[in-house]
C-alpha cells in the first residue's frame, strides 16, 4: 500500500487465489467547487484479467456502489444526511 494522505490511496485487491484477479487500485481525492471529487481507477493484470472479471460477474458490484455514493452529500464532518 502506497499512501500520500489525504489525496491518494494505493492498493491492491484480490479477488481469488488466481494472481490474474490481483488488481492494483488507486484512489484519488482532490478538491472540486464546494465538494470532494473521488478518483478510483482499478488496474488489471492484463486486458483478458480484466475481460474474465466482467464475463464472471466480479464487477457487477462497481455501478451499485459507486452510484449509490453518487446520490450521497455529507456536511463538514463527513455526516450523511
Amino acid at each position: 500500500m502506497r499512501m500520500d494522505a489525504p489525496r491518494r490511496m494505493v492498493h491492491l485487491e484480490h479477488f481469488s487465489r488466481d494472481p490474474a484477479y490481483c488488481v492494483e487500485v488507486t484512489t484519488d481525492l482532490a478538491v472540486h467547487g464546494s465538494g470532494t471529487r473521488m478518483t478510483h481507477l482499478m488496474r488489471y493484470a492484463s486486458a483478458d484479467a480484466r475481460a474474465a472479471a466482467v464475463a464472471d460477474g466480479s464487477t457487477d458490484w462497481m455501478e451499485a456502489v459507486f452510484g449509490r455514493i453518487d446520490t450521497l452529500s455529507f456536511d463538514q464532518k463527513g455526516n450523511a444526511p
